[in-house]
């Protein structure tokens, strides 16, 4: 997606900056990180945290990844852009040893480590992808029997579009033109077809929205804008 590599090298620079353009990915985070990590720590409580192996897909700049390695997993964060990839290493403190960087496509990926992980994190890269199902197969490919798999997405809705890109995007300036492709957003029924297709049963869906007067997202009853959701990968 050159269009979207762009968008990505004029603000390499910025990435880590909280006030920075990117600081939608920020805010965002500051939602479905702890809602990750409540979900980890209850499913792999009887675990050792540096026993739960946990992959976190188009990882960019590492701002999730750290928060999972700084919560004591193993971890590996791949994505196919090498400048993020540095980003990501570039940042990272030489205390987390137990977080890796590789300059990877998950489908690459994929044919060499089947079944090896206890957690998938695919958090906000799916909307910029065409091919929904081939991402999918191939991330859960990577997931244990009994893994869970956790997923942060756009919803595909026309209302929800139009408020992400006029308020956010034109007035708010929180992210970058061109970021998201409404094309390429997927609802979360489809997406949780897809995963019972290759065998994750879906636990919970839970939409959020951005609160203009706070300036921070807050859990909300609909996925038709942003969402997340978690499934469990049959035994």
């Amino acid at each position: 997606m050159p269009e979207l590599d762009e968008i990505y090298a004029t603000n390499s620079s910025t990435w880590w900056n909280e006030n920075g353009p990117l600081k939608l990915i920020h805010v965002t985070n500051d939602i479905v990180v702890p809602y990750y990590l409540d979900v980890i720590c209850q499913r792999f409580s009887k675990t050792s945290p540096i026993n739960v192996k946990l992959l976190d897909v188009g990882c960019g700049g590492g701002l999730c990844t750290e928060k999972f390695g700084e919560a004591g997993y193993s971890v590996i964060g791949i994505d196919i852009n090498p400048d993020l990839i540095n980003i990501a290493k570039n940042h990272l403190h030489s205390s987390l040893r137990n977080v890796s960087y590789y300059t990877e496509s998950i489908e690459t990926h994929a044919e060499n480590n089947a079944e090896k992980y206890d957690v998938v994190v695919i958090n906000f890269v799916i909307q910029h992808l065409t091919d929904h199902e081939v991402f999918v197969r191939n991330c859960v490919e990577c997931l244990k029997p009994g893994g869970t798999v956790l997923i942060g997405a756009l919803g595909k809705n026309t209302g929800a579009w139009l408020m992400r890109k006029i308020y956010i995007e034109k007035m708010l300036k929180l992210f970058p033109p061109g970021l998201y492709d409404y094309n390429r957003c997927i609802n979360a029924s489809d997406l949780e077809s897809m995963l019972k297709k290759y065998k994750c049963k879906t636990q919970e869906t839970r939409g959020f929205f951005y609160n203009f007067l706070t300036g921070k997202f807050g859990w909300f009853p609909s996925s038709m804008g942003y969402y997340v959701l978690y499934a469990i990968k049959k035994d």
